[in-house]
């Protein structure tokens, strides 16, 4: 890497930058200690851990399932797929609706119906075999 290269790398980010970055971490940093340590409703079994006792509204359990839905890669790769590919991309996007239709309501009724978390527990409760 030559002098200029090099320049240009340490002028990315100037203090400012820092101060927010080190202020976003701070403060992630502070919820985890407090609701790590300091909260009462710690949760004690693996069913209040992952679904939340199934007591949570309807909005934040939607924000959560649609945040893991949406990776970095989806947001990364759709457009790079749309530039190489050209529109074809757009028959995934139109499929992705149907698909998501379907699951809500053919197999979520039933999920929620039998009390299952997974399509694990399905498979455990149709075949009688094992998780794992």
């Amino acid at each position: 890497m030559d002098k200029n290269q090099t320049e240009d790398i340490q002028q990315l980010f100037g203090w400012e930058e820092y101060v927010v970055f080190a202020l976003l971490l701070l403060v992630s940093t502070g919820i985890g200690i407090f609701y790590g340590f300091f909260s009462r409703g710690k949760q004690k079994t693996t069913a209040e851990f992952l679904m939340a006792n199934r007591s949570m509204p309807v909005f934040p359990m939607s924000m959560s399932v649609i945040a893991s839905f949406i990776s970095a890669i989806t947001l990364l790769g759709t457009p790079v797929e749309i530039y190489n590919y050209g529109t074809q991309y757009s028959i995934v996007l139109i499929n992705f609706f149907f698909v998501m239709a379907a699951s809500a309501y053919l197999y979520l009724p039933v999920f929620f119906k039998l009390q299952l978390t997974s399509t694990f527990e399905v498979k455990k409760l149709k075949f009688n075999v094992p998780l794992f």
